[in-house]
């Protein structure tokens, strides 16, 4: 996928409402690019009549956009990264918050993952899919600006009571500390941090809920299998 055929992708998910999804029936396209003699790409979804392409999910999978986040074992990552670019798609589409991304941001989260799989594994990465730095960071500022709204929304009024911090502190962080042989701190000097850890897990639960009922009101279409 070339930057032309990267600014064609462009053009295709805006216009896809209307004749275009005709075209869709037939789960994938076939394009005719630079030095390229053939390059297939499938539709995954379609939300709302926006697209979701296999090449989003394998570039997210490839530069691991999602890595703080581990999956079970047995979870197709496919249809795990799907799923979370279908609700980031349906977030971004439902909500007219302005939240500016500045590009130090932006800047900051590139390097994470620069750092995370190398300077030569960037530049091959970037290679293999044809794109340009500032096509890379249009999924990153998707997944900022995703991660903002979902925070703004319910981070303020997650409320931590001491029992659910005591709690935590036992059955969490100790054991995840002894699981690999290092001493537990006092919980008074891990409080922060626990209590930034128990916000973060009921904001998940709630975004989740939010999500899930967005999701019931929504148009989407699964086209892979």
């Amino acid at each position: 996928m070339s930057s032309e055929f990267y600014e064609m992708k462009k053009l295709l998910k805006r216009s896809l409402k209307g004749i275009f999804m005709v075209v869709l029936g037939i789960g994938g396209f076939l394009f005719t690019v630079g030095s390229f003699s053939e390059v297939i790409d499938y539709v995954a979804a379609v939300v709302n009549g926006e697209v979701i392409t296999l090449t989003d999910i394998k570039i997210v999978n490839a530069f691991g956009l999602y890595g703080n986040e581990p999956e079970r074992e047995e979870s197709d990552p496919v249809f795990t990264t799907l799923e979370k670019l279908i609700n980031q798609k349906l977030i971004l589409q439902l909500t007219n918050e302005k939240i500016p991304i500045s590009p130090e941001e932006i800047e900051q989260q590139m390097q994470k993952i620069i750092e995370r799989i190398g300077t030569d594994g960037f530049q091959k990465k970037l290679s293999e899919f044809s794109l340009q730095i500032n096509d890379l960071k249009e999924y990153i500022r998707n997944e900022i600006l995703y991660q903002k709204i979902i925070y703004q929304k319910f981070s303020p009024g997650a409320m931590v009571s001491l029992k659910e911090i005591e709690s935590y502190y036992t059955q969490i962080y100790v054991p995840s500390q002894e699981k690999n042989n290092i001493q537990p701190r006092p919980m008074v000097d891990v409080l922060k941090k626990i209590e930034a850890a128990i916000i973060e897990e009921k904001t998940k639960k709630q975004a989740e809920e939010w999500i899930t009922n967005i999701r019931k009101k929504a148009d989407i279409q699964i086209k892979i299998k």
